[in-house]
């Protein structure tokens, strides 16, 4: 298998760009994964696929 190379090479051959933090954009799509994620288990306990959690 063939490992992955250091970022610093994607960032030299312009593959990658370095950008800074967006912190609330991270926070805004942990949320949207936790709603999400809260809406699916509901969804399976509907169709009575799982118990509980």
């Amino acid at each position: 298998m063939k490992l992955p190379k250091e970022f610093e090479y994607y960032i030299g051959k312009g593959i990658m760009k370095k950008q800074a933090s967006d912190k609330p954009r991270a926070e805004f799509l942990i949320n949207e994964a936790e709603t999400s994620l809260k809406g699916l288990i509901k969804r399976v306990r509907l169709m009575s696929l799982m118990p509980t959690l």
